[in-house]
């Protein structure tokens, strides 16, 4: 009896779940397509039949892990409630996102490594979404009266690279490396930038 066919979507997805799984248990660059394949049941053959590298199956994964950041921002910017605490909100889920992610085994971060070096394109528009969102918080929150007049475009820039550390995946790995305590780093981070935000003085573009 002939097996059932499946989707070209279906099957790139577990080509992609299977590869996640093998990049966290053995290391990115101990596994190989053949892994992949032979996990999966099929043939190296099959699987480049979907993606025409290894590198396109990371770059699939990564593209996956900031969508879904994308979709936790974006949900937390559009939510209800105070501007300063939607702001508060989205810091704190991105940094725990983020450690979640990437950070819970040490082999993630040679992925992560890879990741960040061949598929920057899809990392630059993350970022520059993430500084969109939070622009949109500024102008809501000058709206309001909760932030002071600034530059909504610079200023976003502004605050998402004093909380780079807080984001960035290499960034995480040397603080959990060296035992910091990264839920006080967020928090102090939080309340440096709302106070600046809320000030006048330094607010301005």
């Amino acid at each position: 009896m002939s097996r059932p066919r499946i989707s070209s979507d279906d099957a790139r997805q577990r080509i992609i779940h299977v590869a996640d799984d093998l990049f966290r248990r053995l290391g990115y660059t101990k596994t190989t397509v053949a892994d992949i394949a032979a996990e999966l049941g099929m043939s190296p053959a099959n699987v480049y039949r979907y993606f025409p590298s290894k590198s396109a199956i990371n770059e699939a994964l990564c593209h996956h892990a900031l969508q879904e950041s994308d979709v936790l921002l974006s949900k937390i910017a559009s939510g209800q409630g105070p501007v300063d605490e939607r702001l508060a909100t989205l810091i704190r889920t991105l940094n725990r996102h983020n450690r979640e992610r990437f950070m819970d085994e040490t082999r993630i971060h040679e992925m992560v490594c890879v990741a960040m070096e061949e598929n920057w394109r899809s990392v630059a528009a993350h970022i520059e979404l993430v500084v969109r969102i939070v622009a949109g918080l500024l102008r809501d929150g000058m709206a309001s009266g909760a932030f002071a007049p600034c530059e909504p475009d610079r200023m976003a820039l502004t605050v998402v690279q004093a909380c780079s550390c807080l984001f960035h995946p290499m960034s995480i790995s040397e603080c959990m490396r060296h035992g910091r305590d990264m839920d006080d780093m967020c928090e102090r981070l939080i309340g440096f930038t709302l106070s600046a935000l809320s000030n006048r003085e330094l607010s301005r573009p």
